[in-house]
């Protein structure tokens, strides 16, 4: 048996840059990822069945089961942010600049209840 030790890399905050996608395609897939987790707890929170969570989001059993077993290679982008609306989220999408003009590991998309959306942007207008 090998007692080789492994060298401990810095990872750059996005698994999937670290694991040698693109920059850009890194950006989505992390975003992905992301939506995914968040509907999950959802789910959880709300304490739903599968079956109740089709319901409420409007796709069968089956894509809630991929949904909750992080299958993201059958979910795009455009289809997670519908179901985080359905589920009652309110996605925003948020762009700063980054450094050298690479991807930025930094989550870059946020989910909130529409209570909290309300109070961010009234907290927005008031910072003006």
């Amino acid at each position: 048996m090998s007692t080789r030790k492994l060298k401990a890399v810095k990872s750059s905050g996005n698994v999937f840059l670290d694991l040698g996608f693109s920059p850009e395609e890194a950006v989505v897939l992390a975003m992905r990822a992301d939506l995914m987790a968040r509907i999950r707890l959802l789910i959880e929170r709300q304490q739903w069945t599968q079956a109740a969570a089709a319901v409420a989001l409007g796709i069968s059993q089956s894509r809630v089961s991929d949904l909750i077993r992080g299958k993201w290679d059958k979910f795009s982008l455009d289809m997670l942010l519908t179901l985080a609306t359905k589920a009652g989220l309110q996605p925003r999408l948020r762009l700063i600049n980054s450094r050298k003009g690479r991807a930025s590991h930094r989550r870059v998309i946020g989910v909130c209840t529409p209570a909290v959306s309300g109070r961010l942007v009234r907290a927005n207008r008031d910072s003006r």
